[in-house]
Parts: C-alpha cells; structure tokens; sequence
C-alpha cells in the first residue's frame, strides 16, 4: 500500500498486470472472502490517488471498474458477491461527480480519437 501511496506508476503498474494476467479469462474468483475484500482496499486506495481530469488516471479508474465487474467470490455453489458490489459501498464510487467526471473524460477522449481519425483519413 506504501507503494501505491508514494508512486502513482505502482498502481498502474499493478492494474496491467491484473489486466494482462487475467486477459482471455471472463472472471477471476476469489476463494477467500477477506483477500477480496484486500483486493478492494488496494483497488479503492487506487481510484483514490488518482485525479479525475487526467487521462492516465481515467484508463486506471476504468480500469477498475471493469476488473472490479468481472471478479467475485464464490460463497457456495449458488452465491457469488461481485467485487463491484462492495467497492459501490464506498463513498467514491457512489458519488454523482465520480461518474460524472469519468462520462465527461470518456467523451473528451472520444472526441480526441475521431478527430485523430479525421487527420489520418484527410492524409
């Protein structure tokens, strides 16, 4: 955690390997609750460090969210709790302007693409 604090790289670091170790895989499971619930801590200590205007941390908070929806811990054969269900709890992640920011950075980014686009198809 000490690293995630003192080094923003840490955390992207960390985020893509999570992405490129589980990639091709539709879920990662967890066969203990508490090291989900670590998982969390890290995840939202993350999202935390990060600012909303800046592109790199948009990728890391999407980043996030889309590990967050594809992990869970098997209670029993027929209960899974998803990881985006207890990060939602967090006071971040069910803020209005947390969303709001990501949607309005998302659009930007967009825009930013098709105009590339536009460039490399008018050359």
């Amino acid at each position: 955690m000490d690293m995630i604090y003192r080094n923003k790289n840490c955390s992207k670091v960390f985020i893509d390997r999570i992405l490129l170790k589980e990639l091709g895989k539709l879920s990662i499971k967890f066969q203990n609750y508490d090291n989900m619930m670590d998982f969390a801590n890290i995840l939202t200590t993350i999202t935390l460090n990060c600012e909303f205007n800046k592109i790199d941390d948009f990728e890391i908070n999407f980043a996030v969210i889309y590990i967050s929806e594809k992990t869970y811990y098997l209670k029993d054969p027929e209960t899974k709790i998803y990881l985006c269900s207890i990060i939602s709890k967090n006071k971040i992640y069910s803020s209005k302007m947390f969303w709001k920011e990501l949607i309005e950075l998302k659009c930007k980014i967009h825009q930013i693409d098709q105009q590339i686009n536009t460039i490399n198809l008018g050359t």
